[in-house]
């Protein structure tokens, strides 16, 4: 009895644990693990990830949204006069 009480424990304790130690970063976008608000690893291949529990957070950021707003911005800046932009 006392050993399937350590066994449920330890599962209850894994089941707890493992989803916030692991993170998947898919193919579209970069994963950031920010640990206190200072970034500590930057993840731009996919797959599955690890950090530590409770302490690392996770920031996903888009890279499809990120170029367009790039080109976007390039664009709207290639059609303003150059008077305008002070060159």
């Amino acid at each position: 009895m006392r050993y399937l009480l350590l066994l449920a424990a330890l599962v209850v304790g894994a089941m707890v644990i493992v989803p916030q130690a692991l993170f998947t970063v898919s193919e579209t976008e970069y994963g950031v693990v920010t640990r206190f608000g200072q970034i500590q690893t930057i993840y731009s291949a996919p797959g599955l990830k690890s950090k530590t529990p409770f302490v690392d957070q996770v920031q996903k950021f888009d890279i499809e949204s990120q170029i367009l707003e790039n080109f976007c911005y390039v664009f709207v800046m290639s059609l303003r006069p150059a008077a305008e932009l002070g060159t």
